[in-house]
């Protein structure tokens, strides 16, 4: 009478046991998905570790490459300085050889000069 109220046939009362019976678990079963949840809990605090050590590693490899391209930009800064006192230097050597080349020049300019100062031959001076 009860199985009419509720509206089920004999295929409806095979499937709703089949149902119930698929539920119940027994404690091996049981058992075995706790072994499970802790083996997998375990697996998960090894990869938490090795990707915490993976950060770790990765912000000291980070450190270091700032440092040094602080380091690479302190070099930089006095190769330029350098470079700037030995563009100095350069330009006074320069000088100093364009200025002994003038007085070079110029004394032989004024030798030259001196040479050409004698009376021609045919001057009055030497005809008389």
């Amino acid at each position: 009478m009860t199985i009419k109220r509720l509206g089920l046939n004999y295929f409806g009362i095979t499937f709703l046991l089949f149902l119930l019976t698929g539920c119940y678990t027994d404690k091996e079963a049981v058992k075995e998905l706790y072994d499970r949840q802790d083996a997998l809990e375990a697996r998960m605090e090894e990869l938490i570790k090795d990707v915490d050590a993976v950060l770790s590693k990765m912000d000291a490899d980070m450190q270091s490459m700032e440092a040094s391209q602080a380091k690479l930009a302190r070099d930089i800064e006095g190769m330029k300085e350098r470079n700037v006192v030995l563009k100095q230097k350069v330009d006074k050597v320069v000088a100093k050889k364009a200025a002994k080349k003038d007085k070079a020049a110029s004394a032989s300019a004024a030798a030259a000069a001196g040479t050409k100062k004698e009376t021609p031959s045919n001057s009055p001076e030497k005809i008389y």
